[in-house]
């Protein structure tokens, strides 16, 4: 399977990806995590944090990541797990880099990243504020902004017909226990 974590900047997705890959259970799902360390992009890129960037760096930056990110995933032959949607790519690039521009300015990578999207069997949203904000340096550090973020995703996610589950618990073992449990109702569907 392909299983995709989403929700904006600190709400727990890699700590969530990497607790599930080590239940033995999850492996009959995924046995790899898939990433791009947006961190090493923006080093690369010469900035130390998002918020230090202006608007066309931040755009360029959206679109660097998109591509390593689509390359990347393309080529895994397995199933796996990743801790960053396409559908946050593109509620980024909408409410962040264009949310002032044209409809067709906003679809340049949005449509790109509905498509990715679809690619995957499942999108698990873990909700902003479900875990303490933790701001590292790195992430933007406007709690509105993330709030702005966390609800463009949930329109995305319904708006493309994504099938996703929310998990609300901030508990790191029911988060695991919950994402288990809807994988064993699809293999009772099956």
């Amino acid at each position: 399977m392909r299983i995709a974590l989403t929700g904006s900047s600190s709400t727990g997705k890699t700590t969530l990806a990497n607790a599930l890959l080590r239940d033995a259970r999850f492996k009959n799902y995924a046995t790899e995590m898939r990433t791009i360390n947006a961190r090493n992009i923006l080093a690369e890129l010469g900035y130390s944090a998002m918020d230090k960037m202006s608007r066309e760096e931040s755009r360029y930056f959206q679109l660097v990541y998109y591509v390593q990110k689509e390359a990347d995933e393309r080529k895994s032959k397995e199933g796996f797990i990743t801790e960053r949607s396409f559908v946050d790519v593109a509620a980024y690039w909408i409410e962040r880099d264009t949310h002032d521009r044209s409809d067709f300015e906003k679809r340049i990578l949005a449509d790109p990243c509905a498509g990715a999207a679809r690619t995957y069997d499942m999108h698990i949203y873990l909700p902003f504020g479900g875990v303490p904000f933790s701001p590292d340096g790195w992430r933007s550090e406007d709690r509105a902004f993330h709030e702005r973020i966390d609800r463009r995703i949930q329109r995305l996610l319904e708006e493309w017909g994504l099938r996703h589950i929310a998990i609300t618990s901030a508990d790191l073992s029911e988060r695991v226990a919950c994402v288990l449990d809807e994988l064993g109702r699809d293999d009772g569907r099956t």
